[in-house]
């Protein structure tokens, strides 16, 4: 297994909205981080087939992992860690010296995949997921803010 990141054009980007949406939801926020957030979307294949998508905020220092979903049953097969693998490399290739990413303060299995990967718990964005109607509720933990780590 060895990926390869693919970064798309505009009129590519639908396509890999099942995958985003995995890491983004609902639509609108997904729709809203793409137009506001990310100023990079790649297609992540293995083998030329499509096996997960990330958005990237380079315009940053830090730079910002915005998305990054893997199809959900290849999760635990250590496609999630060659994305970032790739990202770090395109990083440096880009002089970034640091990299960040946020996930919810219930993703629990997020917050281990990513510290396991070297990042590092730097601070948290309270109350960032208002625009959520109604509650979510995950790993018995109410979806309020969003943990920030950093590599």
């Amino acid at each position: 297994m060895s990926i390869s990141l693919r970064q798309v054009e505009a009129d590519e980007v639908n396509a890999l909205f099942p995958l985003l949406l995995l890491a983004e939801h609902p639509m609108s926020a997904l729709r809203w981080s793409l137009n506001k957030l990310s100023d990079t979307v790649y297609r992540v294949e293995d083998a030329g087939q499509l096996v997960g998508a990330t958005t990237m905020r380079w315009s940053s220092e830090p730079c910002e992992i915005v998305e990054l979903a893997v199809e959900e049953h290849r999760h635990r097969k250590g496609f999630g860690g060659q994305i970032i693998d790739n990202l770090r490399v395109e990083g440096r290739r880009r002089g970034k010296q640091r990299m960040v990413v946020g996930t919810g303060n219930s993703s629990i299995g997020n917050i281990v995949f990513y510290k396991s990967g070297g990042f590092r718990m730097d601070h948290v964005r309270r109350d960032h997921f208002w625009y959520h109607h109604k509650p979510e509720i995950e790993n018995g933990i109410l979806l309020r803010d969003i943990a920030c780590l950093q590599l």
